[in-house]
């Protein structure tokens, strides 16, 4: 009887990022490049330390914010950002679900619909 042998990996190998062109940039995310970085830094930078992340690979905050818009202007197929970006479907999962789960504490900070109906008396007036 034959017994596949499978042989350990010995290094670990990451699809090779794609960059994004300048021309796509606002129709892939629905940002600029300069607001996308300050979302994420205004939003991640201060609870995603990337110091704490020890993996190879791992996407940086602007990146992770990337996958996110990406993911939220068009909701469609996970795989289809993981190909947009160059990285697996998997990473886009779990960066999403990090993503929502660090602005969950900022709901407070959010604007409110009644901010918006006191601003709205406000100016009316």
């Amino acid at each position: 009887m034959f017994v596949p042998v499978t042989v350990p990996r010995l290094t670990k190998t990451y699809r090779p990022r794609t960059q994004i062109r300048e021309d796509d940039y606002r129709s892939l995310f629905r940002f600029d490049e300069t607001n996308v970085e300050w979302i994420a830094d205004h939003f991640l930078g201060t609870i995603t330390n990337t110091a704490e992340e020890t993996r190879g690979g791992a996407l940086s905050v602007k990146a992770q914010m990337q996958v996110f818009l990406r993911y939220m202007a068009d909701p469609g197929f996970q795989i289809g950002v993981a190909e947009d970006i160059g990285i697996e479907q998997t990473t886009v999962s779990k960066t999403v679900k990090k993503v929502i789960n660090t602005q969950i504490p900022l709901l407070s900070l959010q604007i409110s619909s009644k901010t918006v109906e006191v601003v709205r008396d406000k100016l009316s007036c």
